[in-house]
């Protein structure tokens, strides 16, 4: 078992919704590409900030999730999706389908 004392379930279910709502925020990343923003160079600015600090966020996640869990290295490489949502954000949607279905 990969979670004995339940720490890593607690953890998940208490920033599930957070995150998922996070994930779908972040949808705008693959919709509007940085360069759209025109010449401002203040939103082009802002918008790779943006994308910096959800990956920054989720990169946070997987480690708290993967200190948490019995086996931190395994715990890692069984969530390759984790760790792709860390590099490229709007992957963790795919997360998030429990909460669109919800709505």
């Amino acid at each position: 078992m990969d979670d004995p004392d339940g720490r890593l379930a607690a953890y998940i279910a208490r920033t599930q919704t957070a995150l998922d709502l996070l994930a779908l925020a972040t949808l705008w990343i693959v919709v509007v590409p940085p360069g759209d923003f025109g010449t401002a160079h203040d939103a082009r600015t802002l918008a790779l900030t943006v994308r910096v600090a959800v990956s920054v966020v989720y990169g946070i996640d997987m480690t708290i999730r993967s200190v948490l869990a019995h086996r931190h290295v395994h715990y890692l490489l069984t969530h390759p999706l984790g760790i792709v949502s860390v590099i490229f954000p709007p992957v963790r949607v795919i997360f998030s389908f429990r909460l669109v279905r919800s709505v």
